[in-house]
């Protein structure tokens, strides 16, 4: 089964060597994204309504980790549906100001996603979204393996192949932004990494290029 393009690597933060040290000085990446177009905040509230279907179905109080958590983007949302939120991400200065932005004190701690500074099984939860992308399938493993450790259940992200946008790329042989994989591929990548039951939350939405997978052991 294909996976991906023929040439794979990692990119953003996780290209290289010095990923794992390096910060960047700005924080801004998602108020440029997420806040100052009309494109960026309907992408944001359908972002936004995908995380709250997941959370819905956990136990009032849940301890739910977000990482990579960028600027926080998901805390108040976290927050709003009963449960405690803890957000890591690699980028210091975007978890710094994560932790001023919250409306209440909550966790944030710079962390490796493929390292996390956590316990076994210290959290009920995990939300990992917008980051499986910019991953090849090893590192991808790597971190299904990491979630798995870290909790029983995990909402994480990726770029579906399965898409008319991806289709009508690979048919005119144009480059796509990011990796993108088919949902089989991803699913048996979870259960290879312990996850028993990996839903396929949207198999059917073949004009949007984000998928997801709620998996839970």
């Amino acid at each position: 089964m294909a996976t991906g393009d023929n040439n794979l690597k990692p990119s953003g933060r996780y290209s290289g060597d010095e990923w794992k040290s390096e910060v960047e000085p700005e924080g801004d990446y998602e108020r440029r994204r997420f806040e100052r177009s009309a494109e960026g905040q309907e992408k944001n509230r359908r972002e936004q309504e995908m995380v709250r279907r997941f959370l819905r179905n956990l136990p009032i109080g849940s301890r739910v980790l977000d990482v990579p958590a960028g600027m926080g983007r998901f805390t108040e949302l976290i927050l709003q549906s009963g449960h405690q939120p803890m957000s890591v991400d690699l980028n210091f200065a975007r978890i710094t100001e994560a932790r001023r932005r919250a409306s209440k004190p909550v966790p944030a701690i710079q962390g490796d996603v493929t390292q996390l500074p956590l316990a076994d099984q210290s959290v009920d939860a995990v939300v990992c979204f917008r980051l499986l992308h910019h991953l090849t399938p090893e590192m991808i493993s790597k971190v299904l393996v990491e979630l798995r450790r870290v909790a029983p259940r995990a909402y994480v992200t990726f770029y579906s192949r399965h898409t008319v946008k991806f289709l009508k790329k690979h048919l005119r042989g144009k480059t796509v932004s990011g990796q993108y994989y088919a949902p089989g591929q991803l699913i048996q990548w979870a259960r290879a990494a312990g996850w028993d039951q990996c839903q396929h939350e949207s198999p059917l939405a073949v004009f949007q290029i984000l998928h997801s997978l709620d998996l839970q052991k």
